[in-house]
């Protein structure tokens, strides 16, 4: 077996796979509360035991947050989010008149 038919027999890394593909396609924003494992486990039919791994392997890629007593969180990433800067450039030359008394 080679390494990558491993990793497709991981429940689990399909799920976070499964998630990661909506987080990076904006499906899911930074700041966007994940469902609980327990609400995970029942939409996607896996165990708690598998939808807590799916967000730890999550968490590990740097992709989502767990915050205590609150849940999961999708981790903010400035190269995911925003846009770059645009450069304006004024015409100096032609607004000259507007500076002057």
């Amino acid at each position: 077996m080679t390494k990558s038919n491993i990793q497709e027999d991981f429940l689990y890394q399909q799920v976070a796979d499964r998630i990661e593909q909506l987080i990076r396609q904006g499906g899911l924003k930074t700041g966007d509360k994940l469902l609980s494992v327990r609400m995970l486990s029942t939409e996607q039919g896996i165990s708690m035991s598998t939808a807590y791994q799916a967000y730890t392997q999550l968490e590990a890629r740097g992709l989502i947050e767990s915050r205590p007593k609150s849940g999961y969180y999708v981790k903010f990433n400035p190269t995911r989010n925003l846009p770059l800067p645009r450069i304006s450039s004024p015409n100096l030359l032609s607004n000259r008149s507007a500076f002057r008394r």
